[in-house]
């Protein structure tokens, strides 16, 4: 990290302090858990990769993103990092990225000058339904961290890649009653199954809305709060991705430190959060039973709320630690086969698994 940094201009002591302020605003991600090694985006190679034969748009399932004014400089580089956990380590550049889950790929492009953000997703059907899921989950985030950032959604038409639908106006015609909707496509007038074109960009089961937004088949999202500690971002970027059809269902709405915005005052938003879930997630590791923040702050307030009925806690093991030697050991903790996460060598089946055991608390606080 140092070596990125002018010494002049940022003296070795000051670079803790940096480095916290910058992964606490998602301009850099850890690599890997050691705190030695950090992706910044910035300083990623502005070439582009020649990738347009692997993702064919008549073969790939597509989305875009129009910025009308404006696209932030700011916003690749932030998604970048958000997705850190999908990507692929030798597909990433500047203005985009190449990601994978379940045996399917996306490419992720941004152009500055054309206002745009263009996603292709190859792979099986329902994989890459869920993979444009999660992609399309961090995007609505970053948008709405920006003030009045106007943003159209457009949805490609199938056999026909290069003629786009505005993804609000199929849920204006879904929300009327509308079946197919007419588009001019070489002069001539062609009909599409509304429904089908929708079904298409959305995980199976969602309640669609307007905005990116999703409304719950039972309720308002339960809020889950996201406990942990900063050398284990990783984990949390993972738990956020095995949490994306929760959301995009309208089960959860999952809150971090990482969603607190610049201007914001962070700690008075922290224990509002937490005040409020209705499920608290603990990421445990030795870094979270030492900190202090973790461990005099949060915890305490956590389990009061549990013993008076206003939240469930879920801890989850993800690197070995003695928490059972705590008061927290009271708590059956999350060990997907009996395993902390980081000795899993696949890791997307035992998130699969910490979801599992999240669905059986959101079923029991359903029953309240």
């Amino acid at each position: 990290f140092g070596e990125a940094l002018s010494g002049e201009t940022y003296p070795g002591v000051l670079h803790a302090f940096l480095l916290a302020l910058m992964i606490r605003f998602r301009l850099c991600h850890p690599l890997d858990t050691t705190g030695t090694r950090y992706l910044i985006p910035e300083l990623l190679s502005k070439e582009e990769p020649p990738l347009d034969a692997d993702f064919p748009p008549a073969e790939c399932l597509g989305f875009l993103y129009h910025y009308t004014s404006v696209l932030p400089e700011g916003l690749l580089p932030r998604f970048i990092v958000e997705s850190y956990v999908h990507r692929e380590p030798s597909y990433a550049w500047r203005s985009g990225a190449i990601l994978e889950r379940a045996n399917c790929r996306a490419m992720v492009r941004g152009d500055l000058q054309a206002r745009t953000v263009t996603i292709r997703v190859a792979g099986v059907p329902n994989g890459r339904r869920e993979l444009l899921g999660i992609i399309r989950e961090h995007f609505e985030r970053i948008h709405a961290s920006y003030e009045k950032l106007p943003v159209i959604a457009r949805v490609p038409i199938p056999g026909y890649p290069d003629v786009q639908i505005e993804h609000e106006l199929l849920l204006t015609y879904e929300r009327e009653g509308e079946l197919r909707i007419a588009v001019s496509i070489g002069g001539r007038l062609q009909r599409f199954d509304v429904a089908k074109l929708l079904d298409g960009v959305d995980l199976p089961g969602v309640v669609r809305s307007s905005a990116g937004e999703h409304d719950s088949t039972w309720r308002s999202p339960l809020d889950a709060f996201v406990a942990y500690s900063r050398n284990d971002a990783v984990y949390l970027d993972q738990l956020r991705a095995a949490l994306v059809p929760h959301e995009r269902l309208g089960e959860l709405r999952l809150w971090c430190d990482a969603l607190v915005e610049p201007g914001q005052l962070w700690e008075r938003e922290i224990l509002d959060q937490l005040e409020r879930a209705q499920i608290v997630i603990l990421l445990l590791s030795n870094d979270f039973l030492r900190s202090s923040y973790c461990m005099d702050h949060e915890l305490p307030r956590a389990l009061d709320r549990q013993a008076r009925g206003e939240c469930e806690i879920v801890p989850i093991v993800v690197r070995a630690c003695r928490y059972d030697k705590l008061q927290l050991g009271q708590i059956e903790a999350v060990r997907p086969d009996n395993m902390p996460i980081d000795e899993h060598d696949r890791r997307d089946p035992a998130w699969e698994k910490v979801t599992r055991e999240i669905d059986r608390v959101i079923a029991r606080l359903k029953k309240r």
